[in-house]
């Protein structure tokens, strides 16, 4: 599978933080958008603007400034908002990216019984592996992960700033046919 998995005809069965589950045939495919580092760039630098202005208006309401009041307000807004806007086109064209031009973390071939790695080799039998959630250190969202018996396969590290984990984690569960927890 050295080409994507993910044909015309697949379907998505969801989607957060820019992780998808998607349904092609006997294969359930784990890939990623790739969105988490620009939303987490997007959010802190929107985050910078708003103190920027914030202190600036705080500033001209006491009257505190060295400079008239529009360009006071103004100035933060030179640099961050046109980085914002880059941001922001840059999540807009990775939400649009087809399914098939998607970072392909793992495939669940429902046929062979068979987790296979991205490039199609088999890593464990589905009889094996138990789909679930594990603490991320550093963030508040869980990382999505396949459990093997010698070892743990982390298939997605979602960011709250991207939507967080939400279903994903039941919905894999489910398309494999494993029990509901």
């Amino acid at each position: 599978m050295s080409t994507s998995p993910v044909s015309p005809n697949a379907r998505v069965l969801t989607s957060s933080s820019g992780v998808v589950v998607i349904e092609d045939g006997p294969l359930v495919v784990v890939a990623d958008r790739r969105l988490v580092g620009p939303a987490v760039a997007a959010f802190v630098v929107g985050l910078v603007w708003v103190i920027a202005v914030g202190g600036m208006t705080a500033a001209a309401v006491t009257g505190d400034l060295p400079v008239p009041w529009p360009v006071a307000l103004l100035a933060p807004s030179v640099v961050p908002l046109p980085i914002l806007v880059l941001l922001l086109r840059a999540l807009q064209a990775a939400r649009r990216r087809p399914l098939d031009h998607l970072a392909v973390s793992a495939v669940f071939d429902r046929a062979a019984g068979a987790l296979r790695d991205p490039q199609g080799r088999p890593i464990a039998p589905l009889t094996h592996v138990r789909v679930g959630r594990r603490v991320q250190v550093g963030s508040s969202s869980p990382a999505l992960v396949v459990r093997m018996p010698d070892r743990t396969l982390v298939l997605a590290r979602p960011s709250p700033f991207a939507g967080g984990m939400g279903n994903l984690d039941s919905v894999l569960a489910a398309a494999i046919g494993q029990p509901p927890r």
